[in-house]
């Protein structure tokens, strides 16, 4: 993805040597190799509806193994040249398939990168240590991402066998913060305490009352705001005044 406002040209070294130079910034292209019947498929749009940046889209078929180059070009050399690259997630790819260089920073994706939902990373409640799978943000605007990180590392679960086995992933986090979220919206709305509450008030909330590092900056774009606390999210409401007629405690690690 291609950084406005500028265009992107694309120069493609097949492992074998082949050379494709300079792939237009136009709308589709579908490029025949001559070695192992690869084919490649190239999908541009000059900008990318939801954030209006450039999107360049390869799909491979049957793609020779080996290391695989891209050469990057601006169509503008008086405009900066930024851009980030993306690989489909794990399951979708050929086994080993990997960058050489690689940066684990701006990996949060749809719809976890955009402003309004919560997104929620997965940390490991006994030692405290960030989950080694979780995204990373900030995102490509630079928004702060993610907002907040949850218990998501080696976490008790029911499977559809009825039994229970023990799992990791930031779906598990997730799952934790929507039923702190459950919570407070039986809280406020169901109970009375608080009918205004709406999802960007709840967002907020579990903001101001998340459990931070002191010898951390946040946001932060491993931790977002710190570790979701519903403890101290009511102990906020109380110092900001909030009528609470009734509290419930939850140890969230």
């Amino acid at each position: 993805m291609g950084v406005s406002p500028n265009n992107f040209w694309i120069d493609i070294f097949t492992p074998t040597g082949e050379f494709i130079s300079r792939i237009p910034p136009t709308l589709k292209h579908t490029l025949y190799l001559t070695h192992d019947s690869t084919v490649i498929t190239v999908d541009i749009n000059s900008k990318e509806a939801t954030i209006n940046k450039q999107f360049i889209l390869f799909r491979f078929h049957n793609p020779m193994p080996g290391v695989w180059k891209f050469l990057v070009y601006e169509q503008n050399s008086d405009l900066p040249l930024r851009y980030h690259i993306w690989m489909p997630i794990e399951s979708l790819m050929t086994p080993g398939t990997f960058f050489l260089n690689s940066n684990n920073e701006t990996t949060i994706t749809t719809p976890g990168n955009s402003e309004g939902p919560i997104c929620i990373t997965a940390y490991n409640y006994v030692d405290q240590s960030l989950s080694n799978n979780a995204s990373r943000g900030y995102t490509v605007l630079n928004y702060p991402k993610p907002d907040l990180a949850a218990p998501g590392v080696d976490i008790l679960c029911p499977t559809i066998n009825h039994q229970f086995v023990n799992a990791t992933g930031s779906s598990l986090a997730a799952a934790h913060a929507a039923g702190v979220v459950a919570m407070l919206l039986e809280w406020g709305i169901v109970r009375g305490n608080y009918t205004a509450m709406n999802s960007t008030l709840v967002k907020r909330l579990l903001i101001q009352g998340a459990r931070r590092n002191p010898d951390m900056e946040y946001p932060n774009p491993d931790w977002g705001f710190g570790i979701i606390d519903i403890f101290r999210t009511y102990q906020s409401l109380i110092n900001d005044g909030t009528m609470i007629s009734e509290m419930y405690y939850c140890d969230l690690y």
